[in-house]
């Protein structure tokens, strides 16, 4: 490792060097979890028209004056014109919901505030409580032809696709999604279908950290495993680099004797911006880049593993794909007592209860994925708070994925 930096220094520096993705367009029934790369603004006003809010009868106010009994002189539906009448005093229009209102009546009554006299005559049953603009959407009441209603930078969920297709959209500006290879390390993994020796584990980081960024709409399209020997790691990394846009390594990045990563990646020309971070747990996380690929070099660690991606990668990989920072982070006080590292900040996680508290969940070791099941996501201790000080204190809460 090198001289450690800071988390602020290490995402700074990852924001730096990481390249923005492209923009490309979508068909609307592929981009939800996407990023919005265009304004997406009203094309015409919202609603279009004076829009029917109930099924009812469309009548004049004014008629409410000598009586309670209306003839029905015609019908509209849902999709079609008002029909071009003249219209007479003490009549009505059966109307549908979503329907034109015309510009001849100014209320609608709802069908179940009427009784049906005849199939050509209602009464209305609460005559003096009906008002003008009674169920009647008025036209450009919620915007007018040419606002913007959506900005770039926004997460595409059901609400903004239907704002989109709403305004017309078959196709939506959207940001590419890289091309990532995700990139497990050790000889001491075996996969997941087999049945490992004494000596051996199964390789769960890559599987955890492909579920946590499928959770962020990030595909990890490529997935390769490397042996802890620097020849077949040297060619194999040199390839991949050049194939992706993003490069996901686990293990081999700390300080023993077969922890090749750092060397391949500087050997094959690759540009260190940093390897080692003032934190626990996670220290030795490291970031290079060449021609374009980031490559961001993990622990392996379980735990290490996990709390790298969740607060370097995945914010990173949100900035480059144009994600707006709206989303505010959730404050949690920590009902208990937690001990905090004398230099290193150090990640701990909490379980979430309710009225924004949370209670410190410690993990045993940055191997122990058992009792992290416990937690719902971490806080970060700052090395000057001190273990008596962190009770009743605020911290901003990151969720697990």
């Amino acid at each position: 490792m090198k001289k450690l930096i800071s988390q602020a220094e290490a995402h700074a520096a990852i924001d730096l060097h990481l390249l923005p993705f492209p923009a490309i367009a979508c068909p609307i029934e592929k981009c939800a979890g996407r990023i919005l790369r265009q304004p997406i603004c009203a094309d015409r006003p919202f609603p279009p028209f004076d829009r029917a809010m109930m099924d009812g009868y469309a009548l004049r106010t004014d008629d409410l004056q000598t009586g309670d009994t209306l003839q029905i002189i015609g019908r509209i539906d849902a999709g079609s014109q008002p029909p071009p009448i003249d219209f007479i005093p003490h009549s009505c229009l059966e109307i549908m919901t979503g329907a034109v209102v015309p510009d001849y009546v100014d209320c609608i009554v709802p069908v179940e505030e009427t009784e049906k006299l005849t199939e050509r005559a209602i009464r209305l049953c609460q005559p003096d409580t009906i008002r003008r603009g009674d169920y009647i959407h008025p036209c450009g009441s919620d915007e007018t032809a040419g606002t913007q209603l959506l900005a770039p930078g926004s997460r595409l969920g059901s609400r903004e696709i239907a704002l989109a297709a709403t305004c017309g959209h078959t196709h939506i500006e959207v940001s590419k999604k890289p091309s990532l290879c995700l990139i497990g390390t050790g000889d001491e993994l075996v996969e997941i279908s087999q049945t490992p020796q004494p000596h051996q584990i199964r390789r769960s980081n890559t599987a955890a950290l492909q579920a946590a960024l499928a959770r962020n709409h990030i595909p990890a399209g490529n997935q390769v495993h490397l042996p802890d020997e620097l020849d077949g790691t040297l060619h194999m990394l040199d390839r991949l680099i050049g194939q992706n846009d993003v490069v996901l390594i686990t293990g081999g990045i700390s300080m023993g004797r077969k922890d090749f990563i750092p060397e391949a990646l500087d050997s094959l020309g690759c540009q260190n911006h940093f390897h080692g971070v003032r934190q626990k747990p996670g220290k030795p996380f490291g970031f290079w880049s060449r021609n374009g690929c980031a490559v961001f070099a993990l622990p392996g660690n379980p735990v290490s593993a996990l709390v790298c991606l969740h607060h370097f990668v995945l914010p990173a990989l949100g900035k480059a794909a144009g994600r707006t920072g709206t989303d505010l982070p959730t404050l949690v006080t920590l009902t208990s007592a937690a001990e905090a590292h004398p230099y290193l900040h150090r990640f701990l996680p909490v379980q979430r209860l309710p009225g924004n508290r949370a209670c410190a969940k410690p993990f045993q070791n940055s191997g122990d994925m058992i009792r992290l099941l416990e937690s719902d996501g971490y806080v970060v201790l700052p090395p000057d708070i001190k273990n008596s000080d962190a009770t009743g204190t605020e911290f901003a809460f990151h969720t697990w994925y």
